[in-house]
């Protein structure tokens, strides 16, 4: 029944895409020049993209060559920056400096205050959401009500010191957390 109602919605728009599309296959021998011209092109774009992945061990060392200065420049450590900068990616973007430059100060440093950050809220979350459904009656509307807000707030407040971090390391700016330093220490990463 609502596709029926949706179709019906639809049919002013519907007769006009039927319209052009008849108008199409009516003039379709004044259309068929620029139509084969590009069927030709889109043919001939696959036989080549054929041709190169069956030949791909021949090409092979020039593509390493390539990907190899590619992972070397991005290794600089000009570009320190933005690997620390991923860390702040919600919930796993620590991940990225800590194991793609685990000797670099910056990167660790921040991999670990960010995955300091992500267990805080997280578990913050998680807290409020158990204590929402496991300890509140139903008949407490009001009090759920505050708590799926507050649940709503925790993950606001952690996009933005997310954000708000990640805009300082773009800058190059120092970046200090003091309540979230004393838990950084205790993270052996």
């Amino acid at each position: 029944m609502k596709f029926v109602h949706a179709v019906k919605d639809r049919l002013s728009l519907l007769k006009e895409k039927a319209l052009v599309t008849l108008r199409y296959v009516r003039d379709f021998r004044k259309n068929w020049p620029r139509t084969r011209e590009w069927l030709l092109f889109a043919w001939g774009r696959v036989l080549a993209s054929a041709t190169y992945l069956r030949d791909i061990r021949r090409h092979w060392p020039e593509i390493r060559a390539k990907l190899e200065h590619y992972r070397n420049e991005i290794y600089r450590p000009m570009y320190n920056k933005y690997f620390a900068a991923a860390a702040y990616l919600p919930f796993i973007g620590w991940l990225v400096p800590l194991y793609l430059k685990p000797d670099d100060a910056l990167c660790r440093e921040n991999g670990r205050r960010a995955f300091a950050l992500a267990v805080f809220f997280t578990g913050a979350a998680l807290a409020l959401f158990f204590l929402y459904f496991i300890f509140i009656p139903r008949d407490w509307r009001p009090v759920r009500f505050a708590l799926a807000l507050m649940v709503y707030l925790v993950h606001v407040v952690y996009f933005s010191i997310c954000a708000w971090a990640v805009y300082f390391l773009l800058r190059e700016k120092r970046l200090e957390i003091p309540w979230l330093k004393k838990y950084t220490h205790i993270v052996e990463l």
